[in-house]
């Protein structure tokens, strides 16, 4: 079983911003966070993956200690949020989204990663880690976004833009957890 965890809230997630790569969790994320972490306990967790940026890093940090696990922590690039270039740091979500149509139309002009590579990291990173952890529980922090596209890459081994679209109206919160099992043969997933 893979739990996924989006880390805790930062001052930036609190106005409606974009991460950058060392955005810290406030004081109310690392109480989300040991909140979350509960649910944890008992759990066969063998194995703890994080995203590397200073806020996941936190989570898996208070999820190790808060859920007993006494892991050693592997930080992986792969689990980063999507790469949003130039906009990294913007304090309002909502200027971002109003320039959504001239972004997407050349996302490379602004540095903003593919749907398609953010795709191909996450599914690296199944592959890897699906066999080594037959029989026992993986833990994974992560972020939001990259949330949706591991639920996508749970049900489906190509990418789809439309279908991705669809699957993702869900906003995940601060310190939420996911349950995936990847033992079910993917035909048999449902959602």
């Amino acid at each position: 079983m893979f739990y996924f965890i989006r880390h805790g809230e930062t001052d930036i997630n609190a106005i409606g911003g974009i991460n950058t790569f060392d955005t810290p969790l406030n004081e109310n994320g690392k109480k989300q966070v040991a909140v979350s972490s509960k649910e944890l306990r008992g759990l066969n967790i063998k194995q703890l993956y994080s995203s590397d940026t200073l806020r996941t890093k936190q989570t898996a940090e208070i999820v190790n200690e808060v859920a007993d696990l006494h892991l050693e922590i592997y930080f992986d690039a792969r689990l980063r949020e999507f790469g949003l270039g130039e906009f990294e740091g913007t304090t309002k979500l909502k200027d971002l989204e109003l320039r959504f149509g001239e972004i997407y139309k050349d996302p490379v002009k602004y540095g903003i990663e593919s749907l398609q590579d953010a795709f191909n990291r996450v599914r690296s990173f199944f592959a890897e880690t699906e066999n080594s952890a037959a029989n026992q529980d993986v833990c994974v922090v992560c972020h939001g976004g990259i949330m949706h596209m591991i639920r996508y890459a749970y049900f489906y081994d190509e990418f789809d833009a439309k279908r991705f679209t669809q699957m993702s109206t869900k906003k995940f919160a601060n310190a939420e957890i996911i349950q995936l099992d990847l033992n079910i043969p993917r035909n048999k997933r449902q959602h």
